[in-house]
């Protein structure tokens, strides 16, 4: 499944169409620039939130103090944890 550039880590929001709503467009960090042909320099595709492609990897949000946070014995970051 494809999933949605919204959701994807290497979408940057920091660059935009300046005729699109805030947050609706970025440039796609996935993949290499390609050359501009005006002035030869690359430039990053430019996509819509709801565009996909195969190089979609979930974007993870983490919680800002992780001594705070609450993990599964079984998993390995938890204190606690024994490998089997």
């Amino acid at each position: 499944m494809i999933g949605r550039c919204e959701d994807c880590k290497h979408w940057d929001t920091s660059c935009q169409r300046m005729d699109a709503d805030r947050d609706t467009t970025g440039v796609c960090r996935a993949v290499l620039p390609t050359p501009d042909d005006r002035n030869g320099r690359g430039c990053w595709p430019i996509t819509d939130f709801d565009d996909g492609c195969i190089h979609h990897s979930l974007r993870i949000f983490w919680p800002r103090n992780m001594q705070d946070w609450q993990f599964d014995e079984e998993d390995p970051r938890h204190p606690k944890y024994i490998p089997f």
